[in-house]
């Protein structure tokens, strides 16, 4: 609202966005080392502006933008992110619903629609047409006519 300034929205867009996430270590150490920085300002956020309150989300598009850039991934973005999560998921042969809970999802079919991969070559099929085909084979082999 205006003249209100900037205000922390704790709602999410669906039930489903309201969840507990196991963190990687790497994120755990680097909160726990946050934790330990001084406390300056009116908020206690965990990326407080550097005057101490919440970030505008201008200033901080502007600073992901020149990090992007420095980093040479100036097209990243936080869907690329969400995307990259979900690859990895499928890439490990984690189910779509394991997938859909942790981005977030209400339905499975837009977790898979959307966020995992398409046009993959599966060897698995051609392995499994060999063997049904082996043992198609194999038992016109041992039946007497």
């Amino acid at each position: 609202m205006t003249g209100q300034g900037l205000m922390r929205v704790d709602e999410t867009k669906s039930t489903a966005g309201r969840r507990t996430l196991p963190l990687p270590k790497f994120a755990i150490e680097m909160l726990q080392k946050r934790r330990h920085l001084p406390y300056f300002g009116e908020q206690t956020v965990i990326f407080p502006s550097t005057a101490g309150t919440l970030r505008d989300p201008n200033n901080f598009a502007k600073e992901w933008r020149t990090a992007r850039e420095e980093l040479g991934h100036g097209d990243a973005t936080t869907h690329s992110f969400r995307k990259t999560v979900a690859t990895l998921i499928d890439d490990e042969g984690l189910s779509a619903r394991i997938g859909a809970d942790h981005l977030g999802h209400s339905h499975v079919s837009m977790t898979q629609d959307r966020y995992m991969s398409r046009g993959r070559i599966h060897t698995q099929v051609a392995d499994l047409l060999d063997r049904a085909v082996r043992e198609g084979h194999d038992d016109d082999e041992t039946s007497t006519d």
